[in-house]
């Protein structure tokens, strides 16, 4: 990865490229509006990685504090930088955070998205089955799909540690 990468935060400057990103990523994509809405809520977040000063990648997410879990909402590198580390890298991110103040880290992915399937389970998340996910939670925008909730979890000893050697 070229050492002119950055990590900052999502905001309006950037969702018209997030919009053209997602759009490569598959089927069902976010709008401008979609990206609004999740960074106007008090929970939603949200990281890009800029190649110089142009987006190139982004992570979607929220904190549900009384679960103890950190969601990823949607996620997308562009083609043309893949299997270069940058999943791995944003994922590390929220990992961190993970480890400090949260037990598990999710997404829910569709059947159909076996690329995410893969990456997902290279970086240590473990899957269990969600019987028609997508009509029940999206179903304005989908037709009948099943989704696969990844989880990667860590224990209170992980967090215990973690906090110990801030300290």
């Amino acid at each position: 990865m070229p050492n002119q990468t950055v990590v900052r935060k999502m905001h309006s400057g950037y969702y018209d490229a997030l919009v053209s990103i997602d759009r490569e990523c598959g089927e069902y994509f976010w709008n401008s509006t979609d990206f609004r809405k999740h960074i106007a809520r008090s929970n939603g977040f949200g990281i890009v990685l800029l190649q110089k000063t142009t987006p190139i990648a982004f992570l979607a997410y929220e904190f549900d504090k009384d679960a103890g879990e950190i969601n990823i909402l949607n996620m997308g590198v562009r083609k043309f930088a893949r299997r270069r580390g940058i999943g791995k890298l944003m994922l590390a991110q929220l990992k961190d955070k993970l480890v400090k103040r949260y037990k598990t880290l999710r997404m829910v992915v569709r059947d159909s998205n076996l690329i995410s399937h893969l990456f997902l389970k290279n970086q240590g998340f473990i899957a269990h089955y969600e019987k028609n996910y997508f009509v029940d939670h999206y179903s304005d925008r989908t037709e009948r799909e099943d989704g696969y909730c990844f989880e990667f979890k860590t224990t209170a000893s992980d967090r215990s540690d973690k906090l110990e050697s801030v300290c």
